[in-house]
């Protein structure tokens, strides 16, 4: 079968396409399928117009200049590699606008690829409409993209329980929505001992609390206040940060635990790119 990825962005910054999307084209690769990467990378430039193989995977990045013309462009590339199906990764934005098109052109016989939809995060009211700061028309926009994409796909896949239910809400039909939760990806092998990892961020025999976050799964008071106490019954514990806010909530959270007076114990790894933190 010749399967077609495509995604609402490249490899990097973002992960959904390093860490979920990748490693199911490459499992669809050793499955004996031709498989190929179809992406803007608007959030990382340097990317555009590059084409690579990858584990037999081809990675194809579109031109992002002018932006308008990104989503006709996925479009061509997906109809140049004639596939039998297309999995689209996220139903907002470019990839959102892609399947729209590609949905319109079987409809009136210009493609006949099967289309999927995988959804790995809930984009409208209560999901990224709350957090990121779009305009109210783009906030009305991508919730529309989310409820037309996921009745309108001929299989829905889902990285959680919780967006297997809102599928179900938004109208997808039940036995069309699969759930597939990420998978494990095996770190590369690292030439740092456990010791020199520790020293790195000055944890050496410390006990660890591993905050690993991008600041909105909770309240930073919150967790705060339970990190307060734990370290309060743990002395010689340590707490290792990985992770970044999307508005600088990671500035929040460290000027709170100095106020706690345990920011000393907080070693602050930021955003790190994988396989840099083992």
């Amino acid at each position: 079968m010749r399967i077609a990825l495509v995604g609402p962005f490249g490899l990097k910054p973002k992960g959904t396409m390093a860490v979920r999307a990748l490693p199911l084209a490459r499992a669809l690769r050793a499955r004996g399928h031709a498989v190929t990467m179809i992406l803007p990378p608007w959030s990382y430039p340097s990317d555009a117009g590059r084409a690579y193989d990858d584990a037999g995977v081809q990675i194809e990045n579109v031109a992002i200049a002018p932006r308008a013309f990104i989503p006709s462009r996925l479009v061509a590339r997906v109809r140049a590699c004639q596939p039998d199906l297309v999995h689209i990764f996220k139903p907002k934005a470019y990839a959102g606008l892609t399947q729209w098109l590609l949905w319109q052109m079987r409809r009136v016989g210009l493609q006949n690829a099967r289309i999927a939809l995988d959804t790995d995060d809930w984009e409208g009211a209560g999901g990224w409409n709350d957090r990121e700061k779009y305009s109210a028309a783009q906030k009305k926009f991508f919730a529309w993209q989310e409820r037309w994409g996921l009745t309108h796909a001929d299989a829905v896949t889902v990285a959680s329980r919780a967006l297997e239910t809102l599928a179900w809400s938004l109208g997808a039909p039940r036995a069309r929505v699969v759930y597939v939760p990420n998978g494990v990806n095996p770190l590369p092998a690292s030439d740092l001992s456990r010791a020199a990892a520790r020293a790195q961020y000055g944890l050496q025999d410390a006990r660890v609390i591993l905050l690993y976050t991008r600041f909105f799964e909770f309240d930073c008071a919150r967790v705060v206040d339970i990190l307060t106490r734990v370290l309060a019954e743990l002395p010689d514990a340590k707490l290792l940060l990985v992770g970044k806010g999307l508005f600088g909530e990671e500035k929040q959270f460290l000027e709170m635990a100095a106020a706690r007076g345990w920011r000393e114990r907080v070693a602050d790894a930021g955003w790190e790119m994988s396989g840099e933190t083992d």
